[in-house]
């Protein structure tokens, strides 16, 4: 049963974010750069949107109530460790453009540095957006729930080790074949 609902989860997500990836790969080539970003917006919510068709299709209750309590309820986090998580994926994105601008390439992205410039306090909304289209679906999709239906199967381990490997593959359509500046750039044909 559990093994049943693991793979029609991963195929579920797999499914839904590859048909809007490759629809942003073509609508890009094509030069529609605008639907092109909603497309790959759109494909990213698949981990999350496969989590909530299995919940609401053959699941009790009280598995629905504890998927959005561990989503929402802030407290399961030490106060101490959102000093961390916050500025963590800032900083890394300035180590990343620092290392980029050393290695001889444009440091980050020239219509970001734009943006901030203009407006610093456009960089609430630039976070928000991240978040939404980020990690919050695809973590509330991969940790809280493909990750507990692959431990009633497997040690924490070999779970993690899973999930971490069909994770890569699912990313890898996107973040290694197509070149990022196909999607977050206009052509200039």
């Amino acid at each position: 049963m559990e093994k049943a609902k693991s793979i029609r989860y991963f195929l579920i997500a797999f499914g839904w974010t590859w048909l809007f990836w490759m629809g942003a790969i073509i609508c890009s080539f094509q030069g529609f750069e605008s639907a092109a970003r909603i497309l790959h917006y759109s494909g990213g919510i698949g981990p999350l949107l496969s989590a909530l068709v299995m919940l609401f299709y053959k699941s009790d209750i009280q598995l629905r109530k504890d998927f959005w309590k561990r989503i929402i309820d802030f407290k399961r986090i030490p106060l101490r460790w959102y000093l961390v998580i916050f500025p963590l994926v800032p900083g890394i994105m300035i180590i990343s453009a620092v290392i980029d601008l050393l290695s001889s390439g444009s440091g980050a992205h020239p219509e970001f540095i734009t943006v901030i410039s203009q407006n610093p306090g456009s960089i609430f909304s630039l976070v928000f957006f991240y978040l939404i289209f980020g990690p919050i679906p695809e973590e509330s999709g991969w940790c809280e729930y493909a990750l507990d239906r692959l431990l009633k199967l497997f040690s924490a381990n070999k779970a993690s080790f899973l999930l971490g490997f069909l994770w890569a593959i699912w990313v890898v359509n996107w973040k290694f074949k197509i070149p990022a500046s196909m999607i977050l750039t206009r052509r200039d044909n």
